[in-house]
């Protein structure tokens, strides 16, 4: 445990968040250190966490099927529920921007805790709004909005501001109106209330 510790902080720092994308190199070396654990510590989180690094350099890389088959495994084995949480949102992304659509709706279509109700919430209008489904958008934001509210946390106040910015792009254009007012399902005003999942997320 102690040695895949270490060969996991090798590869978080590689991964971390910077202002400048990975080189060839460094890319080959969270592979590198990926694969290994992944090998060496399989079914353990260290694995899971290894997949996750995979699949995100998959992703700068484009190669959307690769990166589909590594989070697919996680969602599908990985005994960590929020680890298996994160990869599912992940994986919806990766089907809508490779154009499956529908099987990325119905994965967040899943139960999950509170705290990835909203990213859930706001990937499936993410979803719907590229589709031009807008009704169905908007009722995504707003379930997205309302399970902000549930949660505590200085960036709340700035997710609303975004998802207030999502609601406005998912009303009907040129009028201004809520699209749901247009459906029979729509008897009820939108809910007015107040973490972000990764990603590349």
């Amino acid at each position: 445990a102690a040695t895949a510790s270490k060969e996991y902080d090798k590869l978080a720092e590689l991964i971390k968040p910077q202002e400048k994308a990975l080189t060839s190199e460094q890319k080959t070396q969270v592979k590198t250190l990926a694969e290994g654990l992944i090998t060496e510590h399989k079914g353990s989180l260290y694995a899971d966490l290894a997949s996750l690094a995979l699949a995100k350099i998959a992703v700068e890389d484009n190669d959307l099927v690769t990166a589909a088959t590594v989070l697919r495994r996680v969602v599908e084995t990985s005994t960590d529920a929020p680890t298996a949480d994160i990869a599912r949102l992940r994986l919806a992304k990766v089907l809508a921007a490779n154009g499956k659509v529908d099987e990325a709706l119905g994965l967040l279509g899943a139960a999950v805790s509170n705290e990835f109700e909203a990213s859930y919430a706001e990937a499936k209008g993410d979803i719907l709004l590229g589709e031009h489904r807008l009704a169905e958008a908007y009722s995504a934001y707003q379930v997205a909005m309302t399970a902000v509210g549930k949660l505590n946390g200085q960036e709340n106040a700035m997710r609303r501001s975004i998802l207030q910015f999502k609601l406005e792009n998912a009303r009907e254009p040129g009028t201004g109106a809520n699209p749901l007012a247009e459906t029979p399902s729509a008897a009820s005003p939108p809910v007015e209330a107040a973490p972000a999942a990764e990603a590349k997320q």
